[in-house]
């Protein structure tokens, strides 16, 4: 059973509501669109995160029963209030209306730390989901457990769902880290609305893992950069 986590955290920056950059209208696009739509199996514990019919967000399965997104994709845009847990729907890998596996939410376990500032330095939550996925055609996407300070202009693969395309997973795979202030890794990549709580994912010689969590837009250096938090490991 997972029980809490910590992070030492220490910039705060401007927080955005759910399942959308509220705070900004316009996407996370910089120049061209690189995203393209895909259809590859390795990317298939990305999925949607539907809450009720209130609109979505992205997700990642990372453990058979563990999901992970943005902690503001677990709240109602419209009143600020937390979703209840059965309000919460993770499809695996949706595709035109199908998921290749559905379950609803247990509980929700936002960072300790994402209480009424809602920062995007914290802004990331685990959905621990009332049965597990197990199905062969769906590998969980593990947390990158690597401890180095990420640097800049590391490779990243990102993939989402989006309001401009919310039926079909979008990929880019040649945007990279830009910035990093703490655990707050400002990207080039590409995004949009329903984008929230996608993975950013770092490629190695096992294989994908989850790097960071979308969380939302800002302007770095005049420049829009599409922020993600630091995935972590929960403890037991």
């Amino acid at each position: 059973m997972i029980k809490h986590w910590i992070i030492s955290l220490s910039i705060a920056c401007a927080g955005f509501s759910s399942v959308a950059f509220a705070q900004d209208p316009k996407p996370g696009i910089v120049g061209s669109d690189d995203r393209k739509i895909t259809s590859d199996a390795r990317f298939a514990a990305v999925g949607r995160l539907n809450l009720s019919g209130k609109g979505f967000c992205t997700a990642t399965l990372i453990a058979p029963q563990v999901v992970m997104t943005a902690a503001h994709c677990t709240f109602y845009p419209s009143t600020g209030k937390p979703v209840p847990p059965d309000r919460i729907h993770f499809a695996a890998g949706w595709r035109k209306g199908k998921p290749l596996a559905h379950r609803v939410a247990k509980h929700v376990r936002r960072h300790p730390d994402y209480g009424d500032t809602k920062t995007m330095m914290t802004d990331i939550a685990l959905i621990i989901l009332k049965e597990p996925i197990n199905d062969q055609r769906i590998n969980p996407i593990p947390v990158d457990k690597s401890t180095d300070r990420v640097r800049m202009v590391v490779p990243l693969t990102h993939v989402s769902y989006a309001r401009d395309r919310p039926h079909l997973p979008s990929i880019e795979t040649g945007c990279v880290v830009r910035s990093v202030q703490a655990r707050l890794l400002l990207t080039d990549c590409d995004s949009n609305f329903g984008g929230s709580g996608a993975p950013m994912l770092r490629a190695g010689k096992d294989g994908f893992s989850v790097l960071g969590i979308v969380s939302g837009v800002i302007e770095h250096k005049g420049l829009r950069r599409v922020a993600a938090v630091r995935a972590f490991m929960p403890e037991n």
